[in-house]
């Protein structure tokens, strides 16, 4: 039994949903679903290919070692999970804890737990005393508790604005400071900037956390909004003794409590000594670190690659004898898992 996480359970519970469904369409499919036979099959298996590569992107995520546990990496950004099967336990009495993607594996894998995605500056919890339970990679060295970890009201399974619950059915975003959830319905009611189309990459950033960090609206200019007007020019300077963040005050007109970044507006930031005092002050340095760690998409060729593909499986001698039918209902039902698992991964 393997549990990545809630998101990975319900993604492989989505494809052998799309394996009945293909099943069904195969018994049920006549002459009239069959694509056009004009059409080259390599050319559909092309783009299902293509298809294939962009699920697997969106789920190449690095949930970490699941043999492994990560205490011993200190403070770190990674996959947190919540347990709420140990908080209910006396020797717990509620306390909220966290623990890494091996703990959800091993120490964890057949209780309630709950999927927090990533947390910052977060050191597993799982044996320390807070927990009430053992880690079974290492139950003997973890004596003290983790005492610069934050908990929020996420580890009670609880999000947003309106300290709810998280459902399926609705889009909610991370806010890339706090990194606490919020609905889409509570952010547009909460006087910000329109939420962008889901094709559009952003940076989402609550209104507590704008409220908290008064420089963020020196970069409004950044905001991400339904305005036709041109990008404005922007200041730019590599010496750090120079400082750009009047200059972006100047340019940021828009005040708004919180707001969708555009995806590059890290790599803007002032890094003069003054204004990199002022985000220490606020133990938000991560921004300008975090920005230098960033990097572009692993090249294709980089990439684990996966084992059998669509093209491999619909190119194997065995499966190229069988009729053009046949093989066009095995496209549609992967195509229909495709595009269930999309439809599931995009609030992500």
């Amino acid at each position: 039994e393997v549990r990545a996480g809630e998101s990975i359970r319900k993604a492989f519970a989505m494809e052998q949903t799309a394996e009945n469904e293909s099943s069904t369409i195969q018994k049920e499919s006549s002459i009239d679903e069959i694509p056009d036979p004009s059409i080259p099959i390599t050319e559909v298996l092309n783009k299902e290919l293509e298809l294939e590569q962009e699920a697997e992107h969106q789920l190449n995520s690095d949930w970490g070692d699941e043999d492994a546990c990560t205490t011993d990496e200190g403070y770190v950004t990674q996959p947190v999970y919540a347990c709420e099967t140990c908080m209910e336990t006396k020797a717990n009495d509620g306390k909220p804890f966290g623990f890494c993607f091996g703990c959800s594996m091993n120490c964890h894998l057949n209780h309630n737990v709950i999927e927090l995605f990533d947390k910052r500056n977060f050191r597993c919890d799982c044996g320390t005393p807070r927990t009430g339970t053992q880690c079974c990679f290492d139950p003997q060295h973890l004596k003290k508790d983790n005492a610069d970890n934050v908990y929020n009201h996420n580890f009670k399974s609880r999000y947003c604005f309106c300290d709810g619950n998280y459902t399926p059915e609705m889009v909610m975003y991370q806010c890339v400071m706090c990194m606490d959830w919020f609905h889409e319905g509570c952010i547009k009611k909460d006087e910000g900037a329109p939420v962008p189309h889901e094709d559009v990459e952003s940076d989402y950033i609550c209104s507590a956390c704008v409220e908290q960090h008064p420089f963020l609206q020196d970069y409004s200019c950044f905001h991400i909004t339904t305005e036709a007007a041109p990008d404005p020019v922007l200041p730019t300077s590599d010496d750090t003794d120079q400082c750009i963040r009047r200059a972006f005050s100047e340019i940021s007109k828009r005040k708004v409590k919180n707001a969708f970044y555009r995806k590059d507006w890290k790599a803007h930031l002032c890094k003069c000594s003054e204004c990199f005092s002022v985000y220490s002050s606020l133990n938000a340095t991560y921004l300008i670190e975090e920005e230098s760690e960033e990097t572009e998409d692993i090249p294709q060729e980089s990439r684990p690659k996966r084992s059998v593909s669509m093209l491999d499986i619909t190119s194997n001698p065995l499966i190229a004898s069988v009729d053009h039918g046949t093989k066009a209902d095995v496209i549609q039902g992967f195509n229909a898992m495709l595009s269930n698992l999309k439809d599931y991964l995009r609030p992500f």
